[in-house]
């Protein structure tokens, strides 16, 4: 799915909408469009994304394991949380499986992720993952492709070109 974002108030544009609907300022252009090069970002599909969690799954067993923490007393869950706080906020909004499949987290409007928000989708995936995995499925059905922990976080997975790293 691609979209594009009114640059007002970050709303989904649709390619021939003349306002936002959101909040009634004129599309006027591209000027008043944000997003890729042509004005607009697509979407991470569900199994793009599946593919990354698997990735960053076995780059955490090793620290879980090398520092000793493997699951007991929530030493998983640290690893887990400072792995995906740090990284998406200070790394372009990637993890590695994330850049190795060419996937950004973007705010709605493709702007960076800044730490704090980051932190709090950290968080929120944790919970997301504890509830039997149901808040990484959410993406299968959410038309923007979305996890709890976005919907939380109000982030949004994009896709990237390889070797893109920033869209906004």
């Amino acid at each position: 799915m691609t979209t594009s974002f009114c640059r007002y108030c970050g709303h989904d544009l649709a390619v021939d909408a003349a306002a936002c609907p959101s909040c009634g300022r004129p599309t006027g252009g591209d000027e008043s469009r944000v997003g890729h090069s042509e004005g607009s970002l697509e979407y991470a599909d569900f199994w793009t994304r599946f593919g990354a969690l698997l990735i960053d799954a076995l780059i955490l067993l090793i620290p879980s394991f090398l520092l000793g923490f493997g699951f007991r007393f929530g030493g998983g869950l640290v690893v887990n949380f400072l792995y995906h706080w740090l990284l998406i906020a200070y790394w372009d909004g990637q993890t590695i499986g994330k850049r190795a499949l060419n996937i950004v987290i973007r705010r709605p409007d493709g702007s960076p992720v800044d730490p704090g928000v980051a932190a709090a989708r950290a968080g929120m995936r944790l919970v997301s993952g504890l509830a039997f995995g149901l808040g990484f499925l959410w993406a299968a059905w959410d038309p923007e492709k979305r996890t709890w922990h976005d919907a939380v976080a109000d982030t949004r997975a994009f896709r990237v070109q390889p070797g893109q790293r920033s869209t906004g």
